[in-house]
């Protein structure tokens, strides 16, 4: 019997020539060993997280996925009602917005330049991707410019309460206009650690006033959320300070049932999809493996979860497109009573 177990199922071998389409790829791959089999893995649990009608989607944007041109993957996955609450670091929010302002303000360059002289230039690097000083002063005045006409004085803003200020006033299309038009909050728990924290300081300092981020109201806006369905899925892009605060709500929600009365436990995260480059053994949250997260209450017991180790910047398209192509044009089923609509 031992034996039957390990030969149930053989490889299939992936012929090129019977693929049709990015979701045909990913199927044909599911017949395959080693991160083709888990990328199709991720397309199928993030598949069954959006049929879920019962399912909180969110979604965590680590590091700079917005300038190496993954924003309109994620507005597409907004449109299609397959995230129902985004969690971002700092600067995919500052490049989303700059990038609003000033029509595409990033352009294709190389790791091998002269970094020397691109100083020289203003201009800033991001592995092969420049963006020019003057682009970043550009979205830095529109922000400015926009807090001095609304005539924002005295106001402690929640980092999901700014990004839809600011979508709900960007007239181009981006994440930050498109999640605020969907209603789907964007949170930005190390707001501060950005463009978007220095453009604010800079307003703060040039007018005497007193407005800043208040992160920890943020803490119960996110909770709000999590407790507004049976179930929750996370999908983790990257890791990082997105991941971990999107994770801990659990903790938070067990601290609030053990000493408050009439607050409810949750088991943690029913799925879950990861894109990482990073490893476990250093002990670093980025490379944390869902298992360990059970550990913390993070992730259910039972939970549904699986990751992928490669480049998001390869791994999150081929994974929406297949997504995408499976819900149909019309995104996801109807959930006009899902978290999604509900902006904080």
């Amino acid at each position: 019997m031992a034996l039957m177990r390990f030969r149930e199922q053989k490889v299939r071998p992936l012929d090129p020539r019977e693929i049709r389409s990015i979701d045909g790829l990913c199927r044909a791959l599911a017949g395959c060993g080693f991160q083709g089999r888990k990328l199709a893995r991720c397309v199928d649990v993030w598949e069954a997280m959006v049929k879920d009608r019962e399912c909180v989607k969110v979604f965590t944007f680590s590091g700079a996925m917005v300038p190496a041109g993954m924003g309109e993957v994620a507005m597409r996955l907004v449109e299609a009602r397959a995230v129902d609450a985004i969690v971002s670091t700092g600067a995919n929010v500052t490049h989303d917005f700059v990038n609003a302002v000033v029509d595409q303000g990033h352009y294709l360059g190389s790791e091998h330049e002269d970094d020397d002289q691109l100083r020289e230039h203003r201009t800033n690097r991001i592995f092969d991707v420049y963006i020019p000083e003057d682009h970043y002063e550009s979205g830095e005045n529109f922000l400015l410019e926009l807090l001095e006409r609304e005539g924002v004085r005295e106001r402690r803003f929640s980092t999901a309460e700014l990004t839809r200020f600011l979508g709900e006033r960007l007239e181009r299309r981006c994440l930050l206009s498109v999640a605020a038009r969907a209603g789907v909050p964007v949170f930005v728990p190390a707001a501060s650690d950005s463009e978007l924290g220095i453009a604010l300081a800079v307003y703060r300092k040039r007018n005497a006033v007193d407005v800043s981020f208040d992160e920890v109201s943020d803490i119960e806006r996110y909770a709000g959320i999590i407790r507004s369905k049976p179930r929750c899925g996370c999908v983790v892009v990257g890791g990082g300070v997105p991941r971990n605060w999107a994770q801990q709500v659990f903790p938070y929600l067990d601290v609030l049932a053990r000493t408050l009365p009439g607050e409810r436990s949750f088991e943690g995260f029913s799925y879950g999809v990861r894109i990482t480059t990073d490893r476990p053994d250093f002990g670093g949250l980025s490379g944390c493996t869902f298992e360990e997260s059970k550990s913390w209450g993070k992730y259910g017991a039972h939970a549904r979860f699986e990751s992928v180790v490669c480049d998001a910047t390869i791994a999150l398209p081929v994974i929406a497109c297949a997504l995408l192509e499976r819900l149909g044009a019309k995104g996801a089923p109807s959930a006009a009573s899902g978290a999604g609509s509900r902006a904080p």
